[in-house]
């Protein structure tokens, strides 16, 4: 009989592990059997670690859910659990599950009061996130939260590891003064703000300070007591101190030295999954250490690896990467491939506050000829200046599943929606015509913990009056005419998931009244039957009309608005913030395939008033890219025969006949596009209709 997972045994891994012997701690391990729940906790956590650090994420996964299973009865373990699981979503790469994970966690812990000395740690690895993924202002706000929090227990000498990382975040967005402030009020306390295996990783986060503050002679002390703090089992320390060994070299202008250390390690980056953090900067120093050793085509390769693993990793190495890229190409005489590598890295940097990163790229382009203002040939079209668009404004990114992205540049709003997710209240979201409703609908319910159940999307607009109860609530056999057999409805299908009621005011009072019931008790009956039946779904609902005027009007319930009005998001119209249209045009023209937008062109798109909101500037751009081509740049000649419409022309066509036509016309126009991908070739053959048709429906509808 194998002997329980003792204390002892507990101990042995954790040595095991800090020595990044994953397949001896696997071995070990198979030499156990948990007795308890406790036990059986920490078993599969160690399991998990190691397969982790091997790589397994799939497996890692499953044996951290057996994990939080085990922990029914343990509201700390359960926490621990899912922090755990949480950093194997990120080390994996899919952030949106570890920061589900860790909000779920952090509710647990305010809703019940225990494990609050777990709050610290859940806190910094959710900033972690946000860092990696360029969010820097929510970074930097959840670290100084965590940083706020009373120090209590086991994980208060912790304090220390969040102030270096909050220093990391701000050295990140440039502020080098504030983060050498912090570090250096640290100092004096390292004994008991920091345990002692970790007093190694404060002094690496001062060296890479010194190097942003070009003082390699700084940086080389701190490297040197790095060592001398460092524990010499913890393997992951040796090998950050020779990552930034390497950089120091390089900034010496030590290529040849750099470069030696860096191709002994890469190999073993790429082979150690916990080190994989450090794949993409080490590549991307490779890569600068070849290219000033004038090796440009190795040095392309190891810049494309850099980018590819930072894409995954972190957005900083992936923008960073591109541009080492860019460099590479331009030196060995393909510039337009060149160019398209550094507009790639200003792309991803659009939806980031990397300002240093910003600046270095700015002046690469400039420095090979490539800057923004540079005079070159259009394609197709007359001459024209490429444009650097305005940044006046940062975007965040959310990406969806389906490969969709919400852009904006309300941090605030961001924050909201991650809020709105973490918990079961229902949602309103307020907001224009095009101003993405449904994508913020989506984005709640795949932050949330239904992301892996049923998405679905009522349009109240466009249900049929008289059977728009059967629709919503599903009927019986024999209900009313033509309900030749039972229908579940569209309620039903979102057992478990998400209910988004799109338009909700567009019911009749009615059927408000029978929402209000399934909002308040959860339940609901079909047509043409007593039997009472129960549902679990989240409820989301969108209007684009203000909600205390609906109300006023009578056309609104208010006890269903009040039961709706959990979480509030307003999304406010393009035209409330000019300064970002350049940035948001210049992030959908990439992705519509256009290279890019002169400055001509961004300033008359500034000046329209986008009744359609951003669906409409996404719109034009799509159209462009249709009769431009793809990486065309697209000049203010071109917006001739692509005139947006004047305000209100789309949505306010009048009260008469050719009004509604127009309307219906434009709802048709959109639906079908939507339908095909935005593909006008295939959009108009569903309507057999030619393209310059289509394109002519398009402009007289008011969608470009």
């Amino acid at each position: 009989m194998k002997p329980g997972f003792d204390p002892a045994a507990v101990s042995e891994v954790q040595r095991l592990t800090l020595a990044g012997q994953a397949d001896r701690v696997v071995e070990f391990l198979a030499g156990f059997e948990p007795r308890d729940a406790e036990q059986r906790f920490e078993y599969e956590c160690a399991l998990g670690w190691a397969l982790q650090t091997q790589g397994d994420y799939r497996s890692a996964v499953g044996h951290m859910l057996r994990a939080l299973r085990a922990t029914a009865r343990r509201q700390d373990l359960r926490v621990r659990a899912r922090h755990q699981l949480a950093w194997t979503f990120m080390r994996s790469g899919d952030f949106a599950r570890a920061e589900r994970q860790l909000r779920r966690a952090l509710d647990e812990v305010h809703a019940t009061g225990v494990g609050t000395w777990l709050e610290p740690g859940l806190l910094n690895t959710l900033a972690s996130i946000h860092r990696r993924r360029g969010m820097l202002g929510l970074a930097v706000q959840t670290y100084e939260q965590a940083l706020a929090l009373p120090r209590i227990g086991p994980e208060a000498r912790y304090y220390g590891i969040g102030v270096s990382n909050l220093a990391l975040a701000l050295m990140r967005g440039g502020d080098l003064e504030r983060a050498q402030n912090l570090l250096n009020n640290l100092l004096p306390s390292l004994a008991e703000s920091v345990p002692p295996g970790y007093t190694a990783y404060v002094h690496l986060s001062r060296a890479r300070l010194a190097l942003l503050q070009s003082d390699p002679d700084g940086c080389e002390a701190a490297l040197e007591e790095a060592r001398r703090a460092a524990s010499p089992s913890d393997y992951q320390i040796g090998v950050r101190l020779s990552v930034q060994g390497a950089e120091l070299e390089l900034s010496r202008g030590h290529a040849a030295k750099a470069r030696t250390l860096l191709e002994g390690l890469l190999p073993e980056l790429l082979h150690k999954a916990a080190l994989n953090d450090l794949a993409p900067e080490a590549a991307r120093l490779l890569a600068m250490a070849l290219f000033e050793l004038h090796r440009h085509e190795e040095a392309l390769e190891k810049a494309r690896l850099a980018a590819g693993l930072g894409r995954h990793a972190d957005v900083l190495e992936w923008a960073a990467g591109l541009r080492v890229a860019g460099q590479c190409l331009a030196a060995l005489g393909r510039r337009d491939e060149a160019l398209a590598a550094l507009e790639e890295a200003r792309s991803v940097l659009r939806g980031t506050e990397f300002v240093p990163e910003q600046t270095c790229l700015d002046q690469t382009m400039k420095a090979l000829g490539l800057g923004t203002g540079a005079p070159a040939a259009r394609t197709p079209g007359g001459a024209g200046a490429r444009g650097s668009g305005e940044r006046g404004g940062v975007l965040a990114r959310l990406r969806l599943r389906d490969g969709r992205t919400f852009v904006t540049h309300d941090v605030a709003l961001i924050a909201r929606v991650r809020g709105a997710a973490s918990d079961r209240l229902p949602a309103l979201i307020v907001g224009e015509t095009g101003t993405g409703k449904e994508l913020v609908a989506h984005l709640i319910h795949e932050l949330s913990d239904r992301a892996d159940s049923a998405f679905v999307v009522v349009d109240c607009a466009t249900l049929p009056e008289g059977l728009a109860e059967a629709e919503l609530f599903g009927a019986a056999r024999g209900a009313f005419s033509g309900a030749v057999a039972d229908r579940a409805g569209l309620i039903a299908a979102a057992d478990g998931g998400t209910l988004f009621l799109d338009e909700l005011p567009e019911l009749s009072l009615a059927l408000q009244a029978k929402l209000l019931r399934l909002l308040q008790e959860g339940s609901y009956r079909r047509v043409g039957e007593n039997q009472l039946r129960s549902i679990d779904a989240r409820i989301v609902a969108a209007t684009n009309r203000d909600p205390e005027g609906l109300m006023a009007s009578g056309t609104l319930k208010p006890d269903l608005f009040y039961r709706l009005d959990g979480h509030r998001l307003v999304l406010e119209p393009l035209r409330t913030y000019k300064h970002v249209i350049g940035t948001l045009a210049h992030e959908l023209a990439r992705g519509a395939g256009l290279a890019g937008i002169t400055d001509a062109a961004l300033a008359r798109l500034q000046d329209q008033p986008w009744p359609g909101n951003v669906r409409q500037l996404e719109m034009l751009l799509r159209v462009a890219a249709s009769l431009l081509g793809r990486g065309a740049w697209l000049d203010e000649s071109d917006l001739a025969g692509l005139q947006v419409s004047s305000p209100g022309q789309a949505e306010q066509a009048g009260p008469g006949l050719r009004g509604q036509r127009l309307a219906a016309e434009r709802r048709a126009l959109q639906q079908t596009l939507e339908t095909h991908g935005g593909n006008v070739t295939a959009a108009a053959r569903s309507l057999s209709m030619s393209r310059q048709g289509f394109y002519k429906a398009l402009r007289r509808t008011g969608l470009v």
